[in-house]
C-alpha cells in the first residue's frame, strides 16, 4: 500500500508509514540512533546501481549512437549521398581538366560545365555542413546522456520535492515498492536508459567462452 510520510517535531526526524499495514514505519534518512538505514539512502543506493564503472562508459556510448542511429537513419542516408555525389563531381571536374588539356572540348566550352559543377558543389558542400552539425548535436545528446545518467542518484539528491517527482517518474514509470524488513526496492519497470545500463553491466560480466549480445538493450 501507498506510504505517507510524517515528522517527530521534536526529534526533527522523517517516517515513512503504511497507510493500511501495521507496525510498518520507516526512518527516511539514517542517523547513529537508527537501527536500518534510512530510505532515502537506500533509494540513493538503488540509484547509485545504475551507475556505469569506467571501463563501460565508452560500450554504452556506442550502444546509445546505434539506438539514435536507428532511429535517424534518414540524416545518416542524406550525408552518405550527399559525400558520394560531391565525390563523383569531384571526379568529373578531373575528366573535365583532362579533357580540356588533350584538346578534347573548347575553353567555352570547359567552363560552361565546370560552373555548373562549381555550383553544385557549392550547394552540396552547404547541405553537407548543415547535416555533420545534425549528426554531430546527435554526439552532444549522448554525451548529456552519459552524464545525466552517470550523476542521477546526485540530481535527485540535490533536487527539491519537484525534480525528485520529475526523476522518479521517469527512471520508474510504473512507481516501485519497498520490503520494510530487509529495505530492498522492488520495481516493475525501468526506463529504457537505465535498463540499458543494467545490460551493459550483465553483459560485462559474461565469461570469456560465452559471448554478450551485440544488440543490448535495443
Amino acid at each position: 500500500n501507498k506510504l505517507t510520510s510524517y515528522e517527530v517535531k521534536k526529534k526533527k526526524l522523517h517516517y515513512y508509514t503504511c497507510q493500511k499495514c501495521k507496525g510498518v514505519n520507516l526512518n527516511a534518512n539514517s542517523s547513529k540512533r537508527s537501527l536500518k538505514k534510512g530510505v532515502h539512502d537506500t533509494f540513493i543506493d538503488l540509484l547509485e546501481s545504475f551507475k556505469l564503472d569506467q571501463h563501460l562508459i565508452e560500450p554504452f556510448k556506442a550502444q546509445i549512437k546505434r539506438l539514435l542511429k536507428n532511429h535517424n537513419n534518414d540524416e545518416y542516408e542524406l550525408k552518405e549521398t550527399i559525400e558520394k555525389r560531391i565525390q563523383a563531381l569531384n571526379v568529373k571536374s578531373i575528366i573535365l581538366v583532362d579533357k580540356l588539356m588533350n584538346d578534347i572540348i573548347d575553353d567555352y566550352t570547359y567552363k560552361s560545365y565546370k560552373e555548373e559543377i562549381d555550383k553544385e558543389l557549392l550547394q552540396l558542400n552547404i547541405n553537407l555542413k548543415s547535416q555533420s552539425k545534425k549528426i554531430s548535436n546527435l554526439d552532444d545528446f549522448v554525451n548529456s546522456i552519459i552524464d545525466f545518467s552517470q550523476n542521477i542518484s546526485k540530481y535527485w539528491a540535490l533536487g527539491n520535492f519537484e525534480i525528485k517527482t520529475k526523476l522518479q517518474e521517469l527512471i520508474f514509470p510504473k512507481g516501485l515498492t519497498i520490503n520494510p524488513e530487509n529495505r530492498q526496492y522492488l520495481t516493475n519497470e525501468i526506463n529504457f536508459l537505465f535498463a540499458l545500463n543494467a545490460t551493459i553491466t550483465r553483459d560485462s560480466g559474461v565469461s570469456k567462452k560465452e559471448k554478450a549480445s551485440i544488440n543490448t538493450g535495443l
